[in-house]
């Protein structure tokens, strides 16, 4: 068995020694990242978020109207009609959001900017 002279301390080792830390290191930090995203991955898909482009506004009748909007989802365009509140839609912008299912994108509602975040309550 080789003596580690003084000059060179024993944890150092020699080049393969070193490789086959490094390779020990990198693998533990890979099972460790992988543990670590499965623990989030448990429970129900959270709903997605699409912006949309308002294609018609009905009129308003007891302070709600019709909207019906597009919306694109991987690449498939979807269209979607909800009653909204018509002075909050007019009061924020005009702008409207889809929340739909990541299972059924067809499966979707329209909520207006300062409406709570898809899936929230």
């Amino acid at each position: 068995m080789p003596r580690t002279s003084p000059e060179r301390p024993a944890f150092l080792g020699t080049w393969w020694e070193k490789v086959l830390a490094v390779v020990v290191l990198v693998a533990a930090v890979l099972l460790a990242l992988q543990w670590w995203n499965g623990r989030g991955s448990s429970g129900p898909a959270r709903p997605g978020m699409a912006p949309a482009a308002v294609l018609e506004q009905g009129t308003a009748t007891g302070g709600e109207t019709d909207l019906t909007v597009r919306y694109t989802v991987d690449g498939k365009s979807h269209q979607v009609t909800a009653p909204v509140n018509a002075n909050a839609f007019r009061a924020q912008g005009r702008v409207a959001w889809v929340c739909y299912a990541p299972s059924d994108p067809t499966d979707a509602s329209i909520r207006l900017p300062e409406d709570p975040l898809c899936g929230q309550r």
